[in-house]
């Protein structure tokens, strides 16, 4: 019986629609999906810099959050999604989120935020676990790290997606649900040869 019921079952999950993920995060008040900062100025940094040497940092972002489980999957943490686009920023350089006084740096993956998508809720006020309200304080900052490009040319990208807010089901499928912080300008920070000599005439 097994064996005659097992191809009827599989065909039958085959043919069931994938499941979305689907827990979409907007900024509270505007429902905006964007957060967007410009490094502002070409960024020239020596050659010689040190591994970790801060090249950038954002000042300290706190942004309101509202996330919405749209499919009803239940209580599921909020992470860090870094890097989403899982591009190569180029050589030279890290970008990297300061969050709870800890920096987060890896290229890909994903950081628990401590925020859950039903907090605030309860059995009166919360259908669908859907009003999950909180702050996100961090800061984004870019360092000197790896081999430094023969070119001088850190990175050819104007903008930058250093994280995307998702649920632990993964990036959520749906487009423009999601809210991304994007630096733009990285093409904008060059390493250049640095061993300045200071004379002071008279000595």
């Amino acid at each position: 019986l097994t064996k005659r019921c097992l191809p009827i079952l599989l065909w039958v999950c085959a043919a069931l629609p994938a499941t979305s993920h689907a827990l979409a995060c907007r900024e509270d008040g505007t429902g905006s999906i964007i957060t967007q900062e410009a490094l502002g100025t070409a960024l020239a940094v020596a050659a010689d810099a040190p591994n970790g040497s801060i090249i950038w940092e954002s000042g300290p972002r706190s942004t309101n959050v509202l996330c919405k489980d749209d499919r009803n999957h239940g209580r599921e943490e909020v992470y860090f999604y870094v890097n989403p686009a899982n591009v190569s920023i180029g050589q030279g350089i890290r970008v990297g989120i300061r969050y709870n006084n800890a920096p987060i740096t890896q290229s890909t993956g994903k950081v628990g935020t401590g925020f859950y998508s039903d907090r605030g809720c309860n059995w009166s006020n919360c259908t669908g676990w859907d009003k999950a309200r909180f702050t996100l304080n961090f800061s984004v900052f870019i360092e000197k790290y790896g081999k430094t490009p023969p070119s001088g040319q850190a990175s050819t990208l104007a903008q930058y997606r250093v994280f995307q807010l998702d649920g632990v089901r993964g990036l959520n499928t749906n487009p423009n649900s999601n809210l991304n912080y994007i630096v733009t300008g990285m093409n904008d920070i060059r390493f250049v040869p640095c061993a300045p000599e200071l004379t002071i005439t008279p000595r």
